[in-house]
């Protein structure tokens, strides 16, 4: 669904470009990292196992999120851009772009800084860098 380019215009992180690219300290657009916390994955509140709420000492729901995070997720949706439009698809818009296909990140465009999880650890720790492999890595049987 993140490919989709109709939900890049419902949740406006087309055109979303990193901080780093703009003449002033602007943050990416926060709807689709928003989002994606509170429809898609984690909820608003946290769950015991059984799904009932977890509350505090003074029996109010627990968030699961705070606007940090929100404003961590939303860049990880920076650079997203159209495909260029199929010969093979008949359309009334004349438009160079493809409405139809799913949508590519332009890595210029893409915020590359590291951005941490909910738990305070970071998106991507424990994956091994390939700088880090051994060489011919993935020649080895069973890679």
């Amino acid at each position: 669904a993140v490919y989709s380019s109709q939900m890049t215009d419902q949740l406006s992180y087309k055109i979303n470009p990193a901080s780093r690219f703009t003449s002033y300290q602007e943050v990416p657009d926060e709807n689709m990292g928003r989002e994606s916390m509170q429809l898609y994955s984690t909820g608003l509140h946290k769950l015991n196992i059984d799904g009932t709420p977890i509350l505090d000492n003074d029996g109010r729901l627990q968030n699961v999120y705070e606007n940090r995070h929100v404003e961590t997720n939303a860049r990880l949706f920076t650079g997203w851009w159209y495909n260029a439009r199929r010969g093979n698809v008949e359309d009334k818009d004349i438009s160079p772009i493809s409405k139809y296909d799913t949508m590519t990140i332009v890595p210029h465009w893409h915020d590359l800084s590291p951005k941490q999880d909910l738990n305070e650890g970071w998106v991507g720790d424990r994956f091994p860098l390939c700088a880090d492999l051994p060489p011919k890595h993935f020649l080895k049987k069973g890679a």
